[in-house]
């Protein structure tokens, strides 16, 4: 069985998209809050990622019982992910399908957004940083860009790996 779905690709990703300040591990996780107040971004959103792109070393990775794709362009996968907006700090939750489940951030009065995150996969052995830019849209629509690196060892292969997603998506209550 071949697994290659979007969601371990970003988070694998997201191993591999190291080397700069833009994914520093604490860069990402001390983005500050934005402009905006109240909490009217908060809820449950509907999103779709794209895969657009893939550098650096995406191994495919053999677990005797099933084979991971790191990272394949095209593919895609759809998440459901939960907003909270308290003022200025943005919070995003996604299911565990996704290698970095948590992101936080800022968010501007527009619904202009950078949030970023931090973990690790293999019991430590991958180190895995995230960024996404993005805006939500008075009608509830998200779009947005995300940034992913992934570095470290799996099941003898190097990876260092990194990948763009592009997200599009709705709250189903708009």
């Amino acid at each position: 069985m071949k697994i290659s779905n979007l969601a371990g690709l970003a988070a694998l990703l997201l191993i591999a998209c190291g080397g700069d300040d833009f994914l520093d591990k604490d860069t990402v996780t001390e983005l500050p809050p934005g402009t905006a107040t109240g909490s009217r971004f908060t809820g449950q959103y509907e999103v779709e990622l794209y895969t657009s792109d893939c550098s650096g070393e995406c191994p495919v990775i053999d677990y005797d019982w099933f084979t991971y794709t790191i990272c394949d362009v095209g593919m895609k996968d759809e998440e459901d992910i939960g907003i909270v907006h308290s003022a200025g700090h943005l919070q995003i939750d996604a299911d565990n399908s996704l290698p970095v489940t948590r992101l936080t951030g800022g968010i501007d009065a527009d619904g202009q957004f950078d949030v970023g995150g931090w973990s690790t996969q293999e019991g430590g052995d991958v180190e895995i940083v995230a960024r996404v830019l993005g805006t939500i849209a008075p009608d509830g629509s998200i779009t947005a860009t995300a940034h992913l690196y992934a570095n470290g060892n799996a099941r003898d292969e190097h990876i260092a790996c990194r990948g763009t997603f592009e997200i599009r998506g709705q709250s189903p209550g708009n």
